[in-house]
Protein backbone atom coordinates (compact mmCIF):
# COMPACT_ATOMS: atom_id res chain seq x y z
CA UNK A 1 0.00 0.00 0.00
CA UNK A 2 2.52 2.32 1.08
CA UNK A 3 4.66 1.86 -2.50
CA UNK A 4 1.05 2.52 -4.58
CA UNK A 5 0.18 5.51 -2.29
CA UNK A 6 4.37 6.77 -2.93
CA UNK A 7 3.60 5.71 -7.17
CA UNK A 8 0.83 8.29 -6.75
CA UNK A 9 2.73 10.94 -4.86
CA UNK A 10 5.67 11.26 -7.10
CA UNK A 11 3.80 12.61 -9.85
CA UNK A 12 2.82 15.56 -7.83
CA UNK A 13 6.82 15.93 -6.61
CA UNK A 14 6.06 14.42 -2.93
CA UNK A 15 7.16 11.07 -1.37
CA UNK A 16 6.51 9.47 1.97
CA UNK A 17 9.76 8.75 4.40
CA UNK A 18 10.12 7.73 7.55
CA UNK A 19 12.32 10.28 9.28
CA UNK A 20 14.86 9.00 11.70
CA UNK A 21 15.25 10.75 15.31
CA UNK A 22 18.15 12.70 16.02
CA UNK A 23 20.89 11.00 18.42
CA UNK A 24 20.17 13.87 20.97
CA UNK A 25 16.85 11.59 21.60
CA UNK A 26 17.94 7.80 20.50
CA UNK A 27 21.26 8.09 22.87
CA UNK A 28 21.56 5.60 25.53
CA UNK A 29 20.15 7.17 28.48
CA UNK A 30 22.68 9.00 30.80
CA UNK A 31 22.44 9.26 34.62
CA UNK A 32 22.42 13.17 33.92
CA UNK A 33 19.26 12.75 32.48
CA UNK A 34 16.73 15.82 33.39
CA UNK A 35 19.87 17.88 34.92
CA UNK A 36 20.80 21.25 33.60
CA UNK A 37 24.03 22.70 34.59
CA UNK A 38 24.39 26.27 33.84
CA UNK A 39 27.57 28.68 33.89
CA UNK A 40 27.21 31.84 35.48
CA UNK A 41 29.64 34.85 36.36
CA UNK A 42 30.75 38.57 34.68
CA UNK A 43 31.62 38.63 30.86
CA UNK A 44 35.23 37.93 31.16
CA UNK A 45 35.80 35.62 34.31
CA UNK A 46 36.67 32.59 32.08
CA UNK A 47 33.70 30.53 31.93
CA UNK A 48 33.69 29.59 28.44
CA UNK A 49 37.52 28.72 28.82
CA UNK A 50 36.76 26.78 32.18
CA UNK A 51 33.71 25.17 29.85
CA UNK A 52 35.64 24.33 27.19
CA UNK A 53 38.19 22.66 29.62
CA UNK A 54 35.39 20.89 31.28
CA UNK A 55 34.59 19.19 27.85
CA UNK A 56 37.94 17.92 27.51
CA UNK A 57 37.63 15.86 30.38
CA UNK A 58 35.20 13.03 30.98
CA UNK A 59 31.80 15.37 31.33
CA UNK A 60 31.46 15.54 27.41
CA UNK A 61 30.17 11.88 27.27
CA UNK A 62 27.44 12.30 29.64
CA UNK A 63 26.48 15.85 28.66
CA UNK A 64 24.90 17.70 25.87
CA UNK A 65 25.91 21.28 25.03
CA UNK A 66 23.66 23.84 23.31
CA UNK A 67 25.38 22.92 20.06
CA UNK A 68 23.87 19.40 19.97
CA UNK A 69 20.44 21.10 20.57
CA UNK A 70 21.42 23.26 17.09
CA UNK A 71 22.20 20.40 15.07
CA UNK A 72 19.09 18.24 15.82
CA UNK A 73 16.82 21.21 15.83
CA UNK A 74 13.95 20.83 14.05
CA UNK A 75 12.99 17.65 14.76
CA UNK A 76 8.87 18.02 15.06
CA UNK A 77 9.47 21.23 17.27
CA UNK A 78 8.15 24.51 16.72
CA UNK A 79 10.87 27.22 16.69
CA UNK A 80 8.54 30.01 16.19
CA UNK A 81 6.80 29.75 19.59
CA UNK A 82 6.98 29.15 23.35
CA UNK A 83 4.32 27.30 23.65
CA UNK A 84 6.00 24.96 25.55
CA UNK A 85 6.05 26.73 28.33
CA UNK A 86 3.12 27.13 30.68
CA UNK A 87 0.85 30.37 30.89
CA UNK A 88 2.90 31.32 34.24
CA UNK A 89 6.42 30.58 32.76
CA UNK A 90 5.23 32.14 29.59
CA UNK A 91 4.10 35.45 31.42
CA UNK A 92 7.24 34.96 33.20
CA UNK A 93 9.12 34.67 29.59
CA UNK A 94 7.09 37.89 28.37
CA UNK A 95 7.85 40.33 31.73
CA UNK A 96 11.84 39.49 30.88
CA UNK A 97 11.88 39.55 27.48
CA UNK A 98 9.85 43.23 27.78
CA UNK A 99 12.65 44.43 30.10
CA UNK A 100 15.20 43.38 27.88
CA UNK A 101 14.49 45.15 25.35
CA UNK A 102 13.70 48.25 27.49
CA UNK A 103 17.25 48.09 29.21
CA UNK A 104 18.77 47.32 25.61
CA UNK A 105 17.06 50.45 24.66
CA UNK A 106 18.66 52.23 27.28
CA UNK A 107 21.90 51.61 26.09
CA UNK A 108 24.60 53.73 23.80
CA UNK A 109 24.32 50.49 21.32
CA UNK A 110 23.79 50.80 17.59
CA UNK A 111 19.95 49.70 16.52
CA UNK A 112 21.12 46.91 14.20
CA UNK A 113 22.80 45.86 17.77
CA UNK A 114 19.93 46.26 19.78
CA UNK A 115 17.91 44.16 17.73
CA UNK A 116 20.61 41.38 17.13
CA UNK A 117 20.87 41.33 21.14
CA UNK A 118 17.51 41.20 21.47
CA UNK A 119 16.84 38.39 18.71
CA UNK A 120 19.55 36.61 20.46
CA UNK A 121 17.42 36.96 24.03
CA UNK A 122 14.66 35.44 22.42
CA UNK A 123 16.46 32.43 20.90
CA UNK A 124 18.17 31.73 24.36
CA UNK A 125 14.29 32.02 25.65
CA UNK A 126 12.84 29.42 23.44
CA UNK A 127 16.03 27.02 24.04
CA UNK A 128 15.54 27.22 27.45
CA UNK A 129 11.69 26.38 27.08
CA UNK A 130 12.51 23.30 24.75
CA UNK A 131 15.59 21.72 26.87
CA UNK A 132 12.77 22.01 29.65
CA UNK A 133 10.03 20.40 28.03
CA UNK A 134 11.85 17.79 25.82
CA UNK A 135 12.68 14.26 26.72
CA UNK A 136 16.41 14.46 26.29
CA UNK A 137 19.03 11.60 26.58
CA UNK A 138 21.61 13.48 28.63
CA UNK A 139 21.53 16.38 31.24
CA UNK A 140 22.83 19.87 29.84
CA UNK A 141 25.89 21.73 30.43
CA UNK A 142 25.60 25.42 29.22
CA UNK A 143 28.00 28.23 29.78
CA UNK A 144 25.63 30.67 27.96
CA UNK A 145 22.66 29.33 29.33
CA UNK A 146 19.12 31.26 30.44
CA UNK A 147 20.48 32.32 33.79
CA UNK A 148 23.66 33.96 32.31
CA UNK A 149 21.77 35.92 29.76
CA UNK A 150 18.77 36.81 32.01
CA UNK A 151 20.99 37.79 35.07
CA UNK A 152 19.55 40.71 35.20
CA UNK A 153 15.67 39.79 34.08
CA UNK A 154 15.96 37.40 37.31
CA UNK A 155 16.81 39.48 39.67
CA UNK A 156 14.26 42.01 38.40
CA UNK A 157 11.70 39.02 38.44
CA UNK A 158 12.84 38.42 41.99
CA UNK A 159 12.25 42.26 43.11
CA UNK A 160 8.46 41.65 41.26
CA UNK A 161 7.88 38.63 43.27
CA UNK A 162 8.73 40.90 46.94
CA UNK A 163 6.54 43.52 46.06
CA UNK A 164 3.73 40.60 45.41
CA UNK A 165 3.50 41.68 41.43
CA UNK A 166 4.20 38.43 40.32
CA UNK A 167 4.43 35.10 42.24
CA UNK A 168 7.10 33.92 44.52
CA UNK A 169 6.05 29.85 43.42
CA UNK A 170 6.58 31.40 39.43
CA UNK A 171 10.03 32.30 40.24
CA UNK A 172 10.83 28.78 42.06
CA UNK A 173 9.53 27.00 39.28
CA UNK A 174 11.72 29.24 36.69
CA UNK A 175 14.45 28.09 38.61
CA UNK A 176 13.07 24.49 39.06
CA UNK A 177 15.91 21.86 38.11
CA UNK A 178 18.18 23.99 37.53
CA UNK A 179 21.78 23.50 38.82
CA UNK A 180 24.01 26.34 39.07
CA UNK A 181 28.16 27.12 38.68
CA UNK A 182 29.30 30.41 39.85
CA UNK A 183 32.74 31.68 38.92
CA UNK A 184 33.71 34.67 39.86
CA UNK A 185 36.71 37.25 40.45
CA UNK A 186 37.67 40.32 41.36
CA UNK A 187 36.90 43.59 38.63
CA UNK A 188 40.99 43.71 37.81
CA UNK A 189 41.12 40.24 36.80
CA UNK A 190 37.96 40.62 35.04
CA UNK A 191 38.91 43.66 33.18
CA UNK A 192 42.30 41.94 31.89
CA UNK A 193 40.70 39.47 30.72
CA UNK A 194 38.12 41.80 28.97
CA UNK A 195 41.53 43.62 27.15
CA UNK A 196 42.71 40.43 26.36
CA UNK A 197 39.50 39.14 24.78
CA UNK A 198 39.26 43.25 22.49
CA UNK A 199 42.47 41.63 21.34
CA UNK A 200 41.92 38.47 20.08
CA UNK A 201 38.49 38.29 19.27
CA UNK A 202 37.37 42.12 18.10
CA UNK A 203 34.45 40.96 16.24
CA UNK A 204 32.85 39.14 18.88
CA UNK A 205 29.47 40.52 20.58
CA UNK A 206 30.57 40.90 23.80
CA UNK A 207 33.75 42.78 23.31
CA UNK A 208 33.06 45.24 25.77
CA UNK A 209 36.04 46.64 26.37
CA UNK A 210 35.98 48.09 22.62
CA UNK A 211 32.43 49.92 23.34
CA UNK A 212 33.48 51.56 26.57
CA UNK A 213 36.02 54.15 28.10
CA UNK A 214 37.79 53.07 31.24
CA UNK A 215 35.69 54.34 33.69
CA UNK A 216 32.55 53.12 31.71
CA UNK A 217 33.84 49.43 31.88
CA UNK A 218 34.95 49.60 35.29
CA UNK A 219 31.22 50.67 36.04
CA UNK A 220 30.57 48.23 33.43
CA UNK A 221 31.77 45.08 35.56
CA UNK A 222 30.79 46.27 38.77
CA UNK A 223 27.61 46.41 37.90
CA UNK A 224 28.14 42.66 36.33
CA UNK A 225 29.72 41.56 39.80
CA UNK A 226 27.05 42.29 41.40
CA UNK A 227 24.00 41.08 39.46
CA UNK A 228 26.01 37.68 39.14
CA UNK A 229 26.03 38.09 43.08
CA UNK A 230 22.35 38.75 43.32
CA UNK A 231 21.76 36.01 40.79
CA UNK A 232 23.78 33.53 42.95
CA UNK A 233 22.06 34.86 46.30
CA UNK A 234 18.53 34.03 44.62
CA UNK A 235 19.39 30.83 42.85
CA UNK A 236 20.41 29.52 46.85
CA UNK A 237 17.67 31.32 48.33
CA UNK A 238 15.40 28.68 45.88
CA UNK A 239 17.29 25.65 46.74
CA UNK A 240 18.96 25.57 43.67
CA UNK A 241 22.22 23.12 43.83
CA UNK A 242 25.28 26.01 43.65
CA UNK A 243 28.56 25.66 43.28
CA UNK A 244 30.92 28.75 43.63
CA UNK A 245 34.33 29.25 41.79
CA UNK A 246 37.28 31.25 42.71
CA UNK A 247 38.71 31.49 39.03
CA UNK A 248 41.79 33.96 40.40
CA UNK A 249 43.09 32.18 43.31
CA UNK A 250 42.84 28.64 42.49
CA UNK A 251 44.19 26.72 39.89
CA UNK A 252 42.88 25.41 37.23
CA UNK A 253 43.27 21.41 38.25
CA UNK A 254 41.40 22.13 41.77
CA UNK A 255 38.86 24.19 39.60
CA UNK A 256 38.48 21.18 37.52
CA UNK A 257 38.78 18.24 40.66
CA UNK A 258 35.82 20.99 42.52
CA UNK A 259 33.57 20.93 39.62
CA UNK A 260 33.80 17.00 39.21
CA UNK A 261 32.94 16.44 42.43
CA UNK A 262 30.57 18.57 42.78
CA UNK A 263 28.76 16.73 39.56
CA UNK A 264 29.62 13.11 41.12
CA UNK A 265 27.79 14.11 43.96
CA UNK A 266 24.78 15.74 42.03
CA UNK A 267 24.36 12.60 39.94
CA UNK A 268 25.08 10.62 43.29
CA UNK A 269 21.71 12.15 44.51
CA UNK A 270 19.92 11.85 41.66
CA UNK A 271 20.23 7.97 41.43
CA UNK A 272 19.69 7.72 45.03
CA UNK A 273 15.74 10.20 43.99
CA UNK A 274 15.40 7.53 41.23
CA UNK A 275 15.74 4.30 43.25
CA UNK A 276 12.83 6.14 45.98
CA UNK A 277 10.62 6.85 43.77
CA UNK A 278 10.69 3.68 41.78
CA UNK A 279 10.33 1.61 45.03
CA UNK A 280 8.16 3.65 47.01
Amino acid sequence: MKTLVNKALRRFGYEIRSIKPPPIYTQKKSTTKGLTVEFIGSSGVGKTTFFNKIRIHQCRKDWFVRNDLYKSLPYGVDMDSLKYANYKLRDVYTKMLSYSYHRLQEMEFPLHRIIETYNYFVQIAKYDTLIRHESFSKGFLLDDGFLKNFAKEVVYIHSLAQEGKVERDDLKYLLKNRIVVYLHAEEDYIINNLKSRAVKTPDVINNYHSFYDKDQLRYFVKKEIANMEKLFFIAKENNVKTLCLNMENEEEEQLIEKFNYFISNLINDKKSMDFELMYN
